[in-house]
């Protein structure tokens, strides 16, 4: 993803977040609040958002795997820009990840959580 802060301060923080995402399997994906579940954030979404906004390329992160939470036990595309909700489907899709007409990804069968 990569945002404008260079902050180490805040990379250093985010660490604990960064490794829960590179440990998503490929072909699995995760919500926000599940990344910041795992790593003792409850209702910790926004904290996942925020070290995703700041994230750089050299964090080799595959953003791509984590998702906003949707009703039940769904979740969906949460960047807000076509190109990269495009390229988010793309590269999920690659891995095996299956979309339902409305654009919604199972949690039930590509849930990260639902590994655990």
């Amino acid at each position: 993803m990569g945002g404008k802060s260079k902050s180490p301060v805040a990379h250093e923080t985010f660490e604990p977040i960064y490794q829960a995402i590179r440990e998503i399997p490929q072909g699995r994906i995760a919500t926000y609040s599940d990344v910041g579940l795992v790593c003792g954030y409850p209702r910790g979404g926004r904290v996942v958002a925020r070290a995703l906004r700041v994230s750089t390329k050299e964090h080799l992160l595959p953003w791509y795997r984590v998702m906003g939470k949707s009703s039940g036990s769904w979740a969906h595309i949460a960047i807000r820009s076509p190109g990269l909700a495009s390229i988010q489907r793309q590269m999920l899709e690659s891995e095996g990840v299956v979309f339902s007409r409305n654009g919604k990804v199972s949690l039930k069968q590509f849930g990260l959580l639902q590994l655990l």
